[in-house]
């Protein structure tokens, strides 16, 4: 789907990493969301904790791939955040690891950066409060955070929504049961995320239009393979 208009930029381990053009979007969002009355730097730490939370999360999908079989592993950053793809079977028990790998990484990033905050105030209390050091830590623990939260959502083709819909085939042993189930819930995860996100809909922020196109094309995604 990404292969057209995405330029290499290296390999993270065996796996190799690309750009699309359409991530220009997802950086704009990013510069555009912090208050231009704001410091510079925090908009740029916000990019740098971003940009490596997602790319160690899709590394997560990556190396788990790898170790269940799969082959031809590709990272893509595009206007969505990141995207791995690979050639393997769809057996779901395989497919649960795979897919929980991911949102596995941004919970110990997010973890692990509240650990290092933590010891850095008990070796010496105050001292890094207000640092760039700390403000990394504390955008790292929150993006990170929102990250696995916004990936476990039951929206199809999101992690969660791909994990409930093998789970379900693995209960139910029915396709088409697992399928429709899936997609009644990525609708009702998706209305339920917009609500929350917009406060039900009375705080509608710079970045609901971009917020909005992002569910719509999940949830076209989501008509296209479970229906």
């Amino acid at each position: 789907m990404l292969n057209e208009g995405r330029f290499y930029l290296g390999h993270l381990g065996p796996i190799p990493l690309y750009v699309h053009w359409t991530f220009l979007f997802l950086v704009l969002m990013v510069f555009q969301s912090v208050p231009s009355s704001g410091n510079p730097t925090t908009a740029i730490l916000v990019m740098a904790v971003l940009l490596s939370g997602i790319v160690l999360h899709e590394l997560g999908h990556g190396m788990a791939a790898r170790i269940q079989g799969a082959y031809g592993v590709t990272i893509t950053l595009w206007a969505l955040g990141g995207l791995c793809s690979s050639t393997r079977d769809a057996l779901p028990r395989r497919e649960i690891i795979i897919l929980a790998a991911g949102p596995a990484v941004s919970a110990a990033l997010s973890w692990g950066s509240v650990l290092a905050m933590h010891l850095l105030d008990q070796s010496d209390p105050g001292a890094y409060r207000g640092t760039i050091t700390w403000q990394f830590l504390s955008l790292s623990a929150l993006i990170n955070w929102q990250l696995f939260i916004f990936n476990m959502l039951p929206i199809f083709p999101l992690d969660g929504g791909q994990i409930t819909y093998n789970v379900a085939l693995l209960v139910t042993k029915r396709q088409r049961v697992a399928a429709n189930f899936s997609l009644a819930l990525a609708c009702v995860g998706a209305f339920a995320y917009v609500w929350w996100r917009t406060d039900q809909f009375t705080h509608i922020g710079n970045n609901f239009i971009y917020m909005l196109i992002m569910i719509g094309w999940l949830l076209f995604n989501a008509f296209r393979a479970l229906r």
